[in-house]
C-alpha cells in the first residue's frame, strides 16, 4: 500500500538567507567571513516603535508640528483619558490629521542568528549568509516573515491560561513563541500585544486564525485547525533549540531553524534526503489520522491490510482500523 508522506522537519545543507538593516548603515562584516548566530553583522541609528494616536486625540502643550516629550510625560488626551509616553520620543502632527509619536533613535544591532559564511553583500544594508537549517512544517499559517530568539513554553495539554502567560511578560517582546498544544483568541492576542513577533502552536479554531489574519498577527498552527496536539518528535526538537534564533516564513509555512554544520543528520537514504512523496506503510511508522473520531491524532501502525492499517494510538488498549485515503505517513 503506498501512502503519501508528510515531512514535518527536514534539513537542507546549503541555504541562503539574506539579513538586513532596517535602513542604510556600516557592516561589521565582510565577504567570506565566518559568522555564527550571535555575531553583530552591522548597526545603524533607527526609530524602533511608534505610536499612532487615535481618533481624537488631543495633544498636551503643543504648538508646533512637533514635540519632544519623555517616558511618563503626559502628552495628551483622549476624552478624560489621560495618554502618557511610553518612552522617550517625538510628537509628530501629520499632514493628513492626526498624530504619531516616535520613538527616539536608538542604535540598530543587526545579528548574524545562524553558523555559516558570508556570500556577498550589498554595501551599508545587507549581507548574504550562505548555512545549513532544519525547517519545522506548518499545516498552515498567516503570511508575512519575522525573527527572533525562540522561546518554547512548557507543552500544556489544555488551553494556555493567560497568567501563566505573563510570567514571561517581561522576555517575549521580539521572540518567536512557541505556546502549546492549542491557542485561543485570548492568548493570541495577549502574545501578541506582549510583542512576540511571532506565534505558533499545535492548533486552533478556524475563527482565531481568521482573527489572527485580519489583524496581521503571524501565526503558525503545527497540526491544523481542531484541538490537535503537537506530535512529542516536534516537541521534543523544538524544546531542544529553545532560545536559538529563528526565522518564521509564513509564506512557505514553515518555521526555519539554523543549525551548527557538524549537528546536522547523517543519511545513506538517497530517497530521505530527497524527501520520497510517497512510501511504502509498513507496521511501526508513524501516521496522521483524519478520521471523524480521531481527526488530527497520531499514532503507530500496528497491522497493514489491503486497504486499511490497524493503528494503536497512546492511551488507547485497542488498535483502530483506518481506511484510505484517511491517513498520512508523518516523518
Amino acid at each position: 500500500m503506498i501512502v503519501p508522506v508528510v515531512r514535518k522537519i527536514t534539513e537542507t545543507k546549503k541555504i541562503f538567507i539574506e539579513r538586513a538593516l532596517p535602513k542604510e548603515g556600516s557592516l561589521k562584516v565582510k565577504k567570506g567571513s565566518k559568522v555564527e548566530p550571535f555575531d553583530r553583522l552591522g548597526e545603524c541609528m533607527y526609530v524602533q516603535n511608534e505610536l499612532k494616536l487615535p481618533k481624537g486625540f488631543k495633544p498636551e502643550k503643543f504648538r508646533d508640528k512637533s514635540k519632544y516629550y519623555r517616558a511618563g510625560i503626559l502628552i495628551g488626551r483622549v476624552g478624560k483619558e489621560k495618554i502618557k509616553a511610553p518612552y522617550n520620543g517625538t510628537l509628530w502632527k501629520l499632514d493628513e490629521g492626526g498624530f504619531i509619536y516616535w520613538e527616539e533613535e536608538k542604535r540598530y544591532v543587526l545579528l548574524s542568528g545562524v553558523w555559516g559564511t558570508i556570500h556577498d553583500e550589498v554595501p551599508a544594508v545587507s549581507v548574504l549568509i550562505e548555512t545549513q537549517v532544519r525547517d519545522l512544517l506548518f499545516a498552515v499559517s498567516t503570511s508575512g516573515s519575522a525573527s527572533g530568539e525562540l522561546l518554547v513554553l512548557p507543552n500544556p495539554s489544555e488551553v494556555l491560561k493567560e497568567s501563566y502567560l505573563e510570567k514571561f511578560s517581561k522576555g517575549i517582546k521580539g521572540k518567536v513563541v512557541y505556546v502549546g498544544h492549542f491557542i485561543d483568541e485570548n492568548i493570541l492576542k495577549k502574545a501578541h500585544n506582549m510583542g512576540a513577533s511571532a506565534i505558533f502552536a499545535g492548533s486552533c479554531n478556524v475563527e482565531t486564525f481568521n482573527f489572527a489574519k485580519s489583524r496581521g498577527i503571524k501565526l503558525g498552527l503545527i497540526s491544523g485547525f481542531g484541538k490537535i496536539p503537537t506530535p512529542q518528535f516536534v516537541f521534543k526538537a523544538l524544546d531542544s533549540v529553545s532560545y536559538r534564533y529563528v526565522f518564521f516564513d509564513g509564506k512557505k509555512n514553515l518555521l526555519r531553524i539554523p543549525i551548527p554544520l557538524d549537528d546536522q543528520t547523517e543519511s545513506t537514504d538517497k530517497k530521505e534526503m530527497k524527501g520520497a512523496l510517497v512510501k511504502k506503510i509498513q507496521p511501526g511508522m508513524r501516521v496522521q489520522v483524519f478520521t471523524t473520531d480521531k481527526m488530527g491524532r497520531i499514532g503507530k501502525v500496528d497491522r497493514v491490510s489491503q486497504s486499511s492499517i490497524l493503528v494503536k494510538f497512546e492511551g488507547d488498549k485497542e488498535a483502530t482500523e483506518v481506511h484510505l485515503p484517511n491517513f498520512l505517513i508523518l516523518e
